[in-house]
């Protein structure tokens, strides 16, 4: 079995607060908007 490192661990953590503060908020803006989320894009 791998086994991730401590480094990985930290950015799999980053990555999931990323998309529970910015992207899971916004879902429905994201999926049906007209305009690209230029703030999260960035």
């Amino acid at each position: 079995m791998i086994e991730w490192s401590e480094q990985h661990q930290q950015i799999r953590d980053m990555v999931r607060r990323f998309v529970d503060t910015e992207i899971k908020p916004n879902l429905e803006a994201l999926d049906h908007g007209a305009t690209p989320p230029y703030d999260v894009l960035r």
